[in-house]
């Protein structure tokens, strides 16, 4: 011991030992975690946050559909049904039904489905069971978030129209501007997830994988519906750090959104903590992200978001 380092003899070997694992199946379901994404065979938190698209496929699996991914969807999603994880469909029911903010009935329904059509599914594993109180904690949030989801809203209707056609190259900075302004105007932080994604969508080449893209998924005439959508898909990865930055068992948050997937691998959210009432959380933006900007740019694109 060392100045408080442990340290190894030198006649000590390290090793990095890769492995190709092929399964039985194609890679449909995510287990998002910190640090990254797992395999569902292979995902290491007991906590397991569930988003709508997880909840929709059951009830395709449920009724046999002619869905050509249903057997791989069916044979990942079995990894759940074990009395080592808990699951929580909490986000279906923040998400709602109707692309708009659930009212408290809505969500408390939304909430009550879900957790029957998992409970259906899953019969080994644990699922949440809220009660009233639950329901009105949790309902909380979605009041804590409003001022900001109407502004990311906001944000999302002026944007995104400006978005749905790739930009010369000239035109970038300007409409990145116009993209940062339009955030600090509505009061959101130039590095929030959702001004991140949009640069990203602003910044893609136009080949794979279109990340920002996929995510808010730009139209000429941008609905509140549609932001909505790429709102709730944000706002579940926000949960997901700020569970993390609980103490308490480990959350992951499983999904069918490759996209999602690639975007959280792409923000590499790390070290979450609380301190008061405040959650904080560490990025370091990928160039993935970025394809359309060299590392120089990209350096200089992250000295604009930060200042």
């Amino acid at each position: 011991m060392v100045n408080g380092m442990l340290t190894e003899p030198e006649s000590s070997v390290s090793a990095r030992l890769n492995l190709k694992i092929r399964f039985h199946q194609p890679m449909t379901v995510y287990a998002l975690q910190i640090g990254g994404w797992l395999p569902l065979a292979m995902v290491s938190c007991p906590l397991l946050l569930v988003d709508r698209n997880i909840v929709s496929v059951l009830k395709e699996i449920a009724k046999c559909s002619a869905r050509s991914d249903l057997a791989a969807n069916h044979w990942w999603l079995e990894f759940l049904n074990s009395p080592g994880h808990t699951i929580n469909p909490v986000l279906c029911a923040m998400e709602g039904a109707q692309q708009t903010t659930p009212s408290f009935q809505e969500f408390c329904k939304s909430f009550d489905e879900a957790r029957a059509q998992l409970a259906t599914a899953f019969p080994k594993a644990q699922i949440v069971v809220f009660g009233r109180e639950h329901y009105q904690a949790a309902y909380e949030t979605i009041e804590d978030f409003a001022l900001r989801y109407n502004a990311e809203r906001d944000f999302l209707i002026k944007v995104a129209p400006r978005l749905f056609m790739r930009n010369a190259e000239r035109s970038l900075i300007g409409i990145e501007q116009e993209i940062l302004r339009t955030a600090t105007d509505l009061g959101l932080d130039k590095l929030s997830l959702l001004v991140i994604a949009a640069l990203s969508c602003l910044y893609e080449d136009g080949t794979k994988p279109l990340i920002g893209r996929k995510i808010i998924k730009p139209t000429k005439k941008f609905s509140p519906k549609a932001a909505h959508n790429a709102i709730a898909d944000i706002r579940a990865l926000e949960l997901l750090i700020s569970g993390n930055a609980l103490a308490g068992p480990s959350t992951a948050l499983c999904t069918r959104d490759k996209y999602l997937a690639a975007f959280w691998c792409g923000i590499q959210a790390a070290i979450p903590k609380w301190q008061k009432t405040r959650m904080s959380f560490r990025v370091t933006l990928d160039e993935q992200l970025f394809p359309r900007l060299n590392p120089l740019e990209l350096d200089a694109l992250l000295d604009r978001l930060k200042n």
